[in-house]
């Protein structure tokens, strides 16, 4: 069956600063670079346009998507790789297996979205002609190796790997791998916020501010720089398989976002500790969206959701919806007993929360230029999912009185 794809405008369609993507040959393709620079959208869209160019071939490609866990999978670049499909008006030559992660085009093509949740994985790849590390700092050097091992046997295929990140840390083995030496056939590319004329200016204008907030964390996140994230806000968290069947008390908090991300995470209060889930991370949304979303994830509308009180006519909008949504705590002083507070509990987090697990890690308090002390307010970018679960942990908890009945004899 032959198919007619037009590309010609393929070039208006990537950003320009990854148009040398369409024709690069190097095996490894390192994309370093700041926080909104469209590297990982691009590189999507590169492995869309090399299947699409072979359409008239039979079973030409197959490509292999990776993050280092299932959750984080089917949260970042599997809606991802949908959303172009859609956008790019592919749905009538490409059939989606959700179970497995499988985009097969009409030729044969596959590009798999998975995880190596499991390393044994690894060892069942074959036949791959590119593989895309996103998030490469989540991998390991020994992940990277063996993965670069199943990339073999035709000599008329190109293969290549793609590794894209924010580059927090220079102890990272993507840094001491392809930075701190030569490494033969392998470019390594930069880009920035600069780069992707898509951002909007609320964007630009937050990521911008952080050379007002903390000099290290604009190195890496604007400039693109390696660096090393320190000050962390949280190291009170342990990661978790799963959320329990039941707990004491369970609350839900809300923060809104339409060009960030609205985020909504479940605390479920237990005598072990609080756990904490992601149930939704996600930008775009209207109050209308959000509604429906809410719809979904609460267990009843008389649920109670703690959300951020700037925003009163969100907050009403959702409440004549027939929600329970209560103000968050906006004292003078709120965040930082906020923080306070939930820096002394214990925290279970379940692994299907991708983004707020790396808003964990990363989320920290900043360092003033000029004396380089510590300050106690944190740095505000990354932080939609921290900020929900305070509001709801803080509101919801700091004031409560506990009362006890004491017993005795009378004397």
């Amino acid at each position: 069956m032959l198919v007619n794809v037009d590309l010609t405008n393929i070039k208006s369609v990537i950003l320009p600063a990854f148009h040398w993507l369409l024709t690069d040959t190097h095996r490894n393709i390192v994309l370093r670079g700041g926080a909104g620079s469209g590297k990982s959208f691009s590189v999507m869209e590169v492995l869309l346009w090399h299947i699409l160019k072979d359409l008239n071939m039979p079973n030409s490609h197959k490509f292999l998507v990776l993050r280092k866990t299932g959750p984080a999978a089917r949260k970042s670049v599997y809606p991802l790789l949908e959303h172009l499909i859609d956008k790019w008006g592919l749905n009538s030559i490409v059939s989606i297996n959700k179970t497995e992660g499988i985009f097969t085009f009409i030729n044969g093509s596959e590009i798999m979205v998975s995880s190596l949740d499991n390393p044994e994985k690894i060892k069942s790849l074959f036949g791959v002609d590119k593989i895309f590390l996103e998030e490469a700092f989540e991998f390991t050097v020994e992940d990277f190796r063996q993965l670069s091992l199943r990339m073999r046997g035709d000599k008329t295929k190109l293969y290549q790997m793609f590794l894209a990140f924010n580059p927090i840390s220079a102890l990272s083995w993507v840094y001491q791998e392809f930075y701190a030496k030569e490494r033969p056939n392998t470019i390594l590319h930069l880009s920035t916020y600069k780069d992707n004329h898509y951002l909007d200016d609320e964007y630009i204008t937050q990521l911008e501010d952080l050379i007002n907030q903390d000099l290290n964390y604009y190195n890496v996140y604007v400039k693109g720089e390696f660096g090393c994230v320190g000050n962390v806000v949280y190291n009170n968290y342990t990661i978790v398989d799963q959320y329990p069947d039941s707990v004491e008390e369970e609350i839900f908090g809300l923060d809104f976002g339409f060009s960030h991300k609205t985020a909504v995470i479940k605390v479920g209060v237990t005598k072990e500790g609080i756990y904490l889930k992601e149930e939704l991370y996600q930008s775009g949304l209207t109050n209308s969206d959000l509604i429906t979303r809410l719809q979904t994830i609460l267990p009843s509308s008389n649920s109670k959701v703690y959300a951020d009180s700037a925003m009163p006519g969100s907050i009403e909008e959702i409440i004549r919806a027939g929600f329970s949504v209560i103000p968050a705590d906006k004292a003078p002083h709120s965040v930082k007993e906020g923080l306070d507070f939930c820096r002394r509990q214990k925290f279970f987090v379940t692994k299907d929360s991708p983004n707020l697990i790396k808003e964990l890690q990363s989320y920290s308090y900043r360092t003033d230029r000029a004396t380089g002390l510590v300050m106690e307010e944190p740095i505000k970018i990354n932080d939609d999912c921290c900020d929900s679960f305070r509001y709801a942990i803080h509101t919801h908890m700091f004031n409560r009185v506990v009362y006890k009945l004491i017993t005795g004899s009378s004397a």
